[in-house]
């Protein structure tokens, strides 16, 4: 029995906003969990083969007012411990910066439509963005900012790093409480894809990488990427996340229209200075997120034992949110995926869940399995494959011939138990032998076949015997010319 934990995760929902796909990206909502077991991102700045990720905004709009520089694409992801974020961009040696705003569900921080307060203590992702008289506004949430801003000491690329906390403001200042790496000088990494992790609490386990490169334009997957314990945010895996990233300047003067998600129309442009930017007002689209809803599905556990030419499927939920139920979906060896049954979901619940689907009368060989969880909305996500062998029963199954009465050519599928020589040979009615089809070894537990061609062949009754060391078997077949 092979055992697989899985979780299940789900594509984010298209709006009926009328900004469409804009407006489902805008604040870019993360409902993610892992498709793949235990499936991790590699932060290494560069997200080339992170296939855990989702894309969450892409920037369409050519220039983006900064010259070639700014952001390209966000990604998300999630794994029920840790929140990924890639911003894939150039961030230019001049200290430009990918600032990245975080609403985590269950916490409670800047309130939509609020000024977010700033520092002048050079450490704040608002340091330039904002002072203590007030930063941009947005239209969601704020609990956490993110500062990556690139600068160059005249040798190595690097980039400043800090995070800043907005549920809990400083008292002589409003400004936002601000952590940093505190083994790194100044919060200084190197800008080359090396991986360096913070140490100092609540953000200790807290990773980034980012991988510089000269221009955007030559960027293809390299990003500013990060990880953050969902405990360092207050969040737990059923928590979501709406995620906004800005750029904006060295100086912090002026604010880039490149956003993501981007502002429909912006491109080339500079929002200008970010005290007077206001995201939540009529000057920008309407829902620049979409509504939070829980992790959709977690799937604990999903086995598969076999039972003699049964296999029996059994899987457990930790939770689920609109599930609809689970397509069971079967594939013979390497063949294609094919829907064998229908299994109800729970709906809404947070309480532990348990299924259970039977195949009867599957022949001999490997069986693939999988779970195609569907919302209610429509939406849906597969889970990973479980594999079984299923052994006959007896030192031969042969699954007949196909088809029969044979016109031309016709197929033989037999699974012998243990592996050997194995002779196929056709006869004829009065019992003489008219053709050896296959003499060799064939592996056990393994489906094997083989073809017989009836051109040559009188119509009539033959037989089909398959020989082993320690069994025979016959099947009667019809040619009819």
């Amino acid at each position: 029995m092979k055992r697989v934990t899985v979780l299940l995760h789900r594509f984010l929902a298209t709006s009926n906003t009328p900004q469409g796909l804009t407006a489902v990206l805008a604040g870019a909502l993360l409902v993610l969990s892992p498709l793949l077991v235990q499936a991790q991102p590699t932060l290494d700045g560069d997200i080339d083969g992170d296939d855990e990720y989702i894309q969450l905004a892409e920037w369409t709009q050519g220039d983006t007012g900064f010259g070639d520089h700014g952001m390209n694409a966000l990604y998300g992801y999630q794994d029920g411990n840790t929140l990924y974020v890639a911003i894939v961009g150039e961030a230019e040696d001049n200290g430009n910066a990918f600032l990245l705003f975080i609403d985590v569900s269950s916490q409670s921080g800047i309130a939509p439509g609020d000024s977010l307060p700033g520092t002048t203590d050079g450490l704040s992702p608002l340091d330039g963005y904002g002072d203590t008289d007030g930063g941009a506004t947005h239209d969601f949430e704020t609990d956490f900012g993110v500062r990556i801003s690139s600068s160059d000491d005249g040798s190595t690329p690097g980039a400043f790093v800090s995070i800043a906390d907005y549920r809990s403001l400083n008292d002589d200042d409003n400004a936002p409480e601000t952590f940093l790496e505190g083994s790194l000088t100044n919060g200084q990494m190197i800008a080359d894809g090396t991986e360096v992790t913070f140490d100092d609490a609540p953000f200790d386990g807290t990773s980034i990488a980012y991988d510089d490169v000269d221009v955007l334009s030559n960027v293809t997957t390299e990003a500013a990427e990060f990880a953050i314990p969902l405990s360092a945010l207050g969040a737990s895996s059923g928590d979501t996340f709406k995620l906004f990233a800005l750029y904006t300047s060295g100086s912090g003067n002026f604010l880039s229209a490149n956003t993501l998600p981007e502002i429909p129309g912006q491109g080339g442009n500079n929002l200008g200075s970010p005290g007077t930017v206001d995201f939540s007002s009529s000057n920008f689209p309407e829902d620049q997120h979409t509504d939070a809803n829980p992790l959709p599905v977690e799937l604990a556990s999903f086995d598969a034992r076999r039972d003699g030419e049964n296999v029996v499927l059994d899987w457990k939920t930790a939770s689920e949110t609109n599930n609809a139920g689970f397509a069971v979906q079967h594939a013979v060896g390497s063949g294609d995926f094919e829907q064998i049954g229908w299994v109800k979901g729970a709906g809404t619940t947070t309480e532990a869940q348990t299924y259970r689907f039977t195949t009867e009368n599957l022949s001999a060989g490997p069986h693939r399995f999988r779970l195609k969880q569907e919302d209610l909305d429509g939406s849906s996500s597969l889970s990973e494959v479980v594999e079984v062998t299923v052994r006959p029963d007896g030192p031969v199954a042969i699954r007949g011939v196909a088809p029969n009465p044979v016109r031309g050519t016709a197929t033989l599928r037999f699974t012998a138990r243990e592996s050997g020589n194995v002779t196929v040979s056709l006869y004829d009615v009065l019992g003489r032998k008219v053709e050896t089809l296959h003499q060799g070894r064939v592996s056990g537990g393994q489906p094997a076949q083989v073809t017989l061609n009836a051109s040559s062949l009188s119509s009539g009754i033959y037989f089909l015997r398959v020989e082993g060391r320690s069994f025979t078997r016959t099947k009667r077949i019809t040619v009819a010319q």
